[in-house]
């Protein structure tokens, strides 16, 4: 595991929370540099993890930052594709997220049994977009 980081390094300090925002993606981001140098990734469904969650943490408000902020942070991270339009998503791309806040939209107002799932996807999504936004005023 040394060689590993020493070659492919530790990781990344630029990711992952800053204030304010619940960014992450540190974990993520080694997992795909591992991948990309063909590295062997187990997963092990039986381990067991202890983790100490605050009551704040279970709370509705605190998912919906959550999912906006996680949304956001995949949107900045994105690379940029000029072939794509508007913010730089492809149409279809674009046109499924519409969908999925119009359904969800439609799911919250009719009481679904999961009304919360989609006011979370749609909190996603448009943490996404504004993600996109910031994205595009970084390369300005």
């Amino acid at each position: 595991m040394l060689h590993l980081l020493i070659e492919l390094g530790i990781l990344n300090s630029n990711l992952g929370r800053i204030p304010k925002k619940l960014y992450g993606g540190e974990e993520t981001e080694f997992l795909q540099r591992l991948q990309n140098a063909r590295e062997k990734i187990l997963y092990y469904p039986l381990s067991i993890v202890y983790h100490c969650v605050s009551a704040h943490r279970m709370s509705k408000r605190y998912f919906r930052k959550w999912d906006f902020d996680g949304g956001e942070w995949r949107g900045i991270l994105m690379k940029d594709m000029k072939y794509f339009n508007l913010l730089d998503i492809h149409f279809l791309t674009s046109k499924k997220m519409l969908g999925d806040i119009i359904v969800g939209l439609l799911k919250i107002g009719c009481f679904s049994k999961n009304r919360f799932n989609h006011e979370l996807r749609i909190c996603f999504i448009l943490g996404f977009l504004s993600g996109r936004i910031k994205r595009m005023g970084m390369n300005s």
